[in-house]
């Protein structure tokens, strides 16, 4: 009696589990089905779209192309572009800009008024995903795009997203209502990823309308000097910014006992104290800090959230702490200093849409005249305002829509309209780097930006990873990047003259063995006047990548330093120093030096062997004329100029080139928001080891007779005496 009881007891219970299995197999189904008609019906949508839009295209007049547009005058050569432009006027840019503009389908009537006072609302921001390797960034991003009441329940509780490791920048764009303010926002997010041979994040990093996001693994032992590395990073490009603590992988912390060492509340703790000690030091200025917004303990698995501090009303599942980012988003947006309340010019959103038609076009980038005379004919008093321009310009880097370095050398004179392109371009090298130096379980190579197998061919010995790139590897690395931009580059040229532009790669050759140096053209009075033009290569050329040197200054060259170089000695210190600081400073500088040696190479075999030796990743030698030396050498944060010369009038010589060194330093340390640089200047008093900082101890205006006293050791010395050490 009681065994066929136990028998109808456990056939019920499979019943239940079989039913179970079949209603969630329904569900579903029906889900996967209401998500298919979905985007059906949106395809077939966007198809009526296009169909009308390509209608209304045919039945635009001529007539409304504004005239500003086609009376210019465009001196600069287009380096980048082959798109046919037939000319009308003589330079061929009236009928390009007016072909573009028609086929985007955004003009309005002929006589009809474009204020420039005219508003509109929109909320716009930018998220990033920072980390190191293997955080759960990728996971942590796709479950909070996907955070809803279906999806955080238990209907797919239990089960992690499908995630590959995230090689350079992933780019998502998602809309998010906020319950509590009623409005729509739009947010671009982007992952970075947290290997360490990606050195170039500070490139990419929003420097104003971005929320971090510092996604860390609760289950795993944290590495502090990793930590404080991604936030000098940030902390480099974005002053006074807000950032979110997420741990992940909360559920393995499920046996920890509540409130001992390894429980999730003590390590959140931890983390966040860490956090704001890092920050205190890096920056001592709370005004400019980062400031931290949450703290929070994630299980994607569950999709379940903790706060730390606990507190009233705070987050349970995934949806709701994307509603509480999403808030804060929305908050730093609508403070904006510039646009406040996320009114922005109506002119913006039409010159986004214009932007994305000129991309699909195959136009991925555009001269600074050019874009000029685009936002010029939506909005005419932008000609004459340059600042309001630089504004709006502004404004669509950080949503997206377009890429604009603004005050990075000559980078600052384009404009380009498609980002992510040129994002992959610039992370070429960091993610050869990570493919071949083992790359990451799960990693797969059909994603990425090239064919790793057909350039491990051309390259069997693995020169690139040493940061030489000849012809033949360059045109298979960037075969695939070239065959998704269909029209509008030239191919390889075009690459490498991007990548020098973004101060990643320069020239380089072997002039005898043992000397390896870049080649420039004539030689200039001073390092602040670049001599490099636009790049034209030919087969047998080769371009030094400096972000792969691996190599360090020898210990005896350190030793020898003070009686080899008897002329200028300076210091440079940093408050930060960004992960590709000095790599982008080496090929500044080699645009304005006759020469510059990466490295003491010795020869075995034959010339060619040179480039399998290691170069310096943190000094280089300096030649500027036949008669001129220097060295350039890194040490943690302080960047050390030793320099001398032998030509008639040694001192002028010096001071002509530590002022040009002085203006690249200058340069490229205010495209980083909180970095700060100090300069300092030996004591003259050779029993003296103090040195004088440069606008604190020493005047720099001064007159060159005045007196400067050393706070050590009491000396008292003419200005110019000080400044000539």
């Amino acid at each position: 009696m009681l065994a066929d009881m136990m028998k109808q007891v456990a056939s019920q219970a499979e019943r239940q589990v079989r039913m179970e299995q079949e209603l969630r197999l329904k569900l579903e189904e029906e889900l996967r089905s209401k998500i298919e008609q979905e985007r059906c019906a949106e395809e077939e949508r966007a198809r009526q779209a296009r169909a009308k839009l390509e209608e209304k295209h045919k039945q635009q007049a001529d007539d409304v192309l504004s005239p500003s547009l086609s009376n210019g005058n465009d001196s600069r050569e287009r380096t980048y572009t082959d798109t046919p432009r037939p000319s009308t006027n003589g330079n061929g840019h009236g009928e390009w800009v007016g072909t573009a503009l028609r086929r985007a389908g955004v003009f309005p009537s002929a006589g009809s008024s474009r204020a420039g006072e005219e508003m509109v609302e929109k909320f716009k921001y930018t998220m990033v995903f920072v980390g190191t390797e293997r955080v759960g960034k990728t996971s942590l991003m796709k479950c909070l795009l996907k955070g809803d009441g279906l999806f955080d329940g238990s209907l797919f509780a239990g089960t992690m997203p499908e995630t590959t490791p995230t090689t350079g920048v992933q780019v998502m764009e998602h809309q998010v209502s906020l319950e509590s303010q009623s409005v729509r926002l739009d947010l671009r997010l982007l992952e970075m990823s947290g290997y360490p041979c990606y050195q170039l994040h500070d490139l990419f990093l929003p420097d104003k309308r971005g929320l971090f996001i510092f996604v860390w693994n609760m289950a795993e032992q944290l590495n502090p000097v990793r930590v404080k590395w991604l936030l000098e990073n940030i902390q480099a490009k974005s002053t006074g910014g807000r950032l979110f603590l997420i741990g992940t992988h909360k559920d393995e912390l499920k046996g920890a006992a509540e409130g001992g060492p390894s429980s999730p509340h003590k390590l959140l703790e931890e983390f966040s104290q860490m956090v704001q000690m890092f920050l205190q030091a890096i920056e001592p200025n709370p005004s400019l800090r980062l400031q931290i917004s949450g703290n929070f303990g994630v299980s994607c698995k569950y999709r379940n959230v903790q706060q730390e501090p606990k507190a009233k009303g705070a987050p349970q599942k995934l949806y709701h702490l994307m509603q509480l980012m999403a808030n804060e988003a929305w908050r730093m947006s609508a403070q904006d200093p510039t646009y406040p309340c996320g009114l922005v010019p109506s002119c913006s959103e039409v010159l986004a849409k214009n932007i994305l038609e000129l991309r699909e076009q195959g136009v991925w980038v555009l001269t600074g005249l050019e874009y000029k005379k685009l936002a010029s004919y939506f909005e005419p008093r932008l000609s004459r305002n340059v600042e309001e321009l630089g504004h709006i310009t502004k404004l669509l880097h950080s949503w997206g829509a377009l890429l604009h370095f603004s005050g990075s050398g000559a980078l600052q004179r384009f404009v380009f309209t498609n980002p992510e392109w040129i994002m992959d371009l610039a992370y070429i090298f960091c993610s050869y780097n990570h493919y071949r130096c083992g790359g990451s379980p799960g990693l797969d190579t059909s994603s990425l930006p090239f064919d790793a197998a057909g350039v491990h061919e051309v390259d069997p010995q693995d020169n690139l990873l040493r940061g030489v790139l000849t012809i033949k590897v360059a045109t298979v690395l960037f075969q695939r990047l070239l065959t998704r931009v269909k029209k509008g580059v030239k191919g390889v040229a075009t690459c490498l003259d991007m990548l020098s532009k973004m101060d990643l790669v320069f020239r380089g050759n072997l002039v005898q063995p043992g000397e390896t140096l870049t080649t420039m053209s004539p030689i200039s009075p001073a390092p602040s006047t670049p001599r490099s033009a636009n790049i034209t290569i030919t087969n047998g050329e080769t371009f030094l990548v400096p972000s792969l040197f691996s190599g360090l200054l020898p210990v005896s060259v350190h030793q020898v330093l003070p009686g080899l170089l008897r002329g200028h000695h300076k210091r440079y210190v940093f408050n930060i120093l960004p992960s590709s600081f000095f790599s982008r400073c080496l090929v500044r500088v080699s645009r304005c030096v006759q020469r510059l040696f990466v490295g003491n190479v010795h020869c075995a075999d034959s010339p060619e062997s040179c480039w399998r030796n290691n170069f310096w990743s943190d000094a280089a030698w300096i030649q500027d004329t036949p008669s001129t030396r220097g060295l350039l050498r890194l040490s943690g944060r302080t960047l050390h100029l030793y320099f001398s010369s032998s030509s008639t009038d040694p001192q002028a010589a010096s001071t002509l080139f530590v002022a040009g060194f002085n203006n690249i330093l200058s340069i490229l340390t205010s495209e980083y928001q909180g970095l700060v640089m100090s300069e300092f200047v030996p004591c003259p008093s050779p029993a003296c080891n103090h040195w004088l900082e440069v606008g604190k101890d020493i005047q720099q205006e001064a007159h060159s007779g005045s007196a400067v006293q050393c706070s050590v050791c009491n000396a008292s010395f003419k200005h110019i005496q000080v400044m000539q050490q």
